[in-house]
């Protein structure tokens, strides 16, 4: 696998839409976890087009989150610095490997219990959205360099 000087501008606008629609997923999350509440209580949900931005901006996540992994391949990806202890790197590229499991599973999951009515579906769906909360930031200060003093 190629590893370039850097990462392409394709790449970072990739990495940055992403995130952006990681943090809106995570702001309309009620709206669609209540209609689901109301699901599960034999309600039928009223149209709300929040929750329409929430499906829809998961399908991008998804599609996104593809999008990145082809172009790590075909591309590649900047090496870790060298100066970086090994077990920091390994940690990096597990929490990457983590990052990615969770953009594609969350909203298979989603697409699962919305479209499937599959209640095992929504309860994985919450389990990874609290993981989400404690890979997400650390994983975004690390590569941003804050966090390497």
């Amino acid at each position: 696998m190629p590893q370039p000087n850097g990462y392409s501008a394709r790449q970072i606008r990739l990495h940055w839409l992403v995130a952006v629609l990681i943090v809106l997923q995570f702001l309309l999350h009620e709206p669609i976890a209540e209609a689901w509440e109301g699901i599960e209580e034999g309600r039928s949900p009223a149209f709300n087009w929040l929750i329409l931005c929430h499906i829809f901006g998961g399908g991008l996540v998804l599609v996104f989150a593809l999008w990145r992994l082809v172009l790590r391949q075909t591309r590649g990806v900047p090496p870790a610095p060298e100066e970086e202890p090994r077990f920091l790197r390994r940690a990096a590229h597990l929490g990457h490997l983590a990052l990615y499991a969770l953009m594609i599973a969350m909203p298979l999951s989603g697409m699962a219990a919305w479209f499937g009515g599959v209640a095992a579906a929504a309860e994985a769906h919450e389990v990874m959205r609290g993981r989400f909360w404690c890979w997400w930031p650390c994983m975004s200060l690390r590569r941003s360099g804050i966090s390497s003093g």
